[in-house]
């Protein structure tokens, strides 16, 4: 060790300046006529969402919490639009 340090951040690092702990959400939605149980987790990050399915859960992660969900819904055939219309307004 030279005792010269990195300019380099890890996200390791960063994420001990950043606020501590993390918000999750259960939602239950139905989508053209068939029930889902969504859940969100929030992080200093971003989002990790998921949804049951017959296979297992689905996961998506994003900035966004729309955008994590959508990834989540997706491999259910779950299009965008009414992915977020099931979702509405996540308020903080």
């Amino acid at each position: 060790m030279t005792g010269i340090e990195s300019p380099w951040v890890t996200d390791a690092e960063a994420a001990l300046d950043e606020p501590r702990g993390w918000d999750a959400r259960r939602l239950d939605v139905t989508i053209d006529g068939e029930y889902h149980r969504l859940r969100l987790v929030r992080f200093p990050r971003g989002w990790i969402a998921s949804a049951d399915s017959v296979e297992g859960p689905t996961l998506g992660v994003d900035r966004s919490p729309y955008l994590a969900v959508r990834q989540a819904l997706e491999p259910l055939g779950i299009g965008l639009v009414a992915a977020l219309s099931a979702v509405g307004r996540l308020e903080d």
